[in-house]
């Protein structure tokens, strides 16, 4: 789930994250439960997201594939008490954020 970079598309209705993952098994875990975390430095922008627009999507990307795997829509603000997501760690330990749900549009 290494998401330390997000690239961001702003429009007045929607904006768009490209979100990295460590690995394909976090994409499948957060398909299945329709939850995701992000590295705590990248919370405070897609909380501003979810709070300023109707739409906030995710397009996936697991490190070194050189192509997205899919893409969802945010459903909560990153903050909640989201249960799920046993998220495999890419260096054996992670600071990850809290969970927030989201939609998949079109899975991996």
């Amino acid at each position: 789930m290494e998401s330390s970079v997000l690239i961001c598309l702003s429009f007045h209705f929607l904006w768009y994250f490209i979100v990295k993952s460590c690995n394909r098994e976090n994409l499948e875990l957060s398909v299945q439960q329709g939850v995701w975390a992000t590295q705590r430095s990248n919370e405070a922008k897609l909380n501003e997201a979810f709070d300023s627009v109707e739409n906030v999507i995710l397009i996936f990307s697991v490190n070194r594939t050189r192509h997205f795997q899919g893409c969802a829509k945010m459903t909560t603000r990153i903050g909640g008490s989201i249960g799920g997501g046993n998220w495999k760690y890419a260096h054996g330990s992670a600071h990850y954020g809290r969970n927030f749900s989201l939609k998949w549009l079109k899975g991996i």
